[in-house]
């Protein structure tokens, strides 16, 4: 049973590392609801640039806000108003900003604790039994007495 717990721990780890240099923390800034940019949607509504319902509820993210100005963009046609054009380019002016690379992970570290003690099953307690095994050398307090 021990072999087949370290190859699957191995498997997680290796596919957490290879995700790794992929990964970026992603950030989603809330616009406030007091913001000038829900008018400006509103217009773009009106204008038939959006949808009429919107699935997203306020407030909304830059992401979300970027999609809907690419929503609009693309509605646009040669009888769309200059106001219309306008709002669009000062929201794309605010909103669009240029993709950054990912920064590359810098080092990484894994730590492996075996032991040779027994494991054994977890006790029942009022709740039911846990179809799960544990070691209490490698786990001396871990919530369990």
């Amino acid at each position: 049973m021990r072999p087949r717990r370290l190859l699957s721990a191995g498997l997680v780890c290796l596919a957490a590392f290879g995700a790794a240099p992929s990964a970026s923390a992603q950030t989603h800034l809330r616009v406030s609801p007091l913001d000038p940019v829900y008018d400006d949607l509103e217009k773009l509504r009106g204008f038939g640039l959006l949808p009429e319902q919107i699935v997203a509820h306020k407030p909304y993210s830059e992401a979300e806000i970027v999609r809907f100005v690419d929503a609009a963009r693309a509605r646009l046609g040669p009888e769309t108003p200059g106001l219309a054009v306008h709002i669009l380019d000062r929201l794309a002016a605010r909103f669009m900003r240029p993709a950054r690379p990912a920064p590359r992970l810098g080092h990484a570290r894994l730590d492996l604790v075996t032991s040779n003690a027994d494991w054994r099953g977890m006790p029942p307690s009022n709740l039911g039994g846990l179809d799960a095994e544990l070691n209490p050398l490698l786990q001396p307090a871990g919530g369990r007495r």
